[in-house]
């Protein structure tokens, strides 16, 4: 639908321009071959790379040196995972990294350090991730994005990364469109019905 093209957009601006301060998370959210994988190499392609881009487990945010490996990274993106006991050191982390708060990051064979990550947050997955938090102060982070089309599995382009990296001017073109657009509505995402809906 129209208000969930436009919240990609905007969240494809927002990550570009390197701002922390609207401390939201994006989940994008669909069904096996439905292009959230996609949708992530595109604004990784646009964020100069791998160099830029983080790829954490969920798990991996609780870990000592978990979040080590994103020091200078733009972006987090956060594959499927299956949570377990360590699901208040998940939330507690993503709700400090989300919030520009100060982080000490347990580096291997350095000193730790503390530091405002600034790092988005891309929770990439076929269902909403359930992380408990009874404050309900994560859920409000949340910006979930639903893919609400069939998949194309066995149907799949497999040229289509070839041909998205041919129109990545155009691409960032309509990204910047988007960041226009979320700065002009005072750092508000468009949130339409289903988005509402899943909140």
């Amino acid at each position: 639908d129209d208000h969930s093209k436009m919240l990609l957009q905007e969240w494809f601006g927002y990550v570009l321009t390197r701002s922390t301060s609207l401390h939201k998370i994006l989940a994008l959210i669909g069904t096996r071959r439905c292009g959230k994988s996609t949708a992530s190499w595109v604004l990784e392609q646009l964020l100069g790379g791998i160099s830029q881009v983080d790829h954490p487990t969920m798990a991996r945010l609780a870990e000592s040196f978990g979040l080590a490996p994103m020091l200078g990274k733009r972006l987090a993106i956060v594959g499927d995972a299956r949570l377990g006991k360590t699901d208040n050191a998940i939330v507690e982390k993503l709700l400090m990294i989300s919030g520009e708060d100060p982080v000490t990051v347990n580096r291997k064979g350095l000193a730790e350090i503390n530091v405002k990550l600034d790092t988005r947050i891309m929770i990439v997955s076929n269902s909403m991730p359930d992380l408990k938090d009874t404050t309900g102060a994560l859920a409000s982070r949340f910006l979930p994005l639903r893919i609400r089309i069939e998949g194309f599995y066995g149907k799949e382009d497999r040229n289509l990364k070839g041909t998205l990296g041919r129109e990545l001017p155009g691409i960032l073109c309509w990204a910047l469109e988007g960041a226009d657009r979320l700065w002009a509505n005072g750092g508000k995402f468009t949130l339409g019905a289903n988005t509402l809906e899943d909140m």
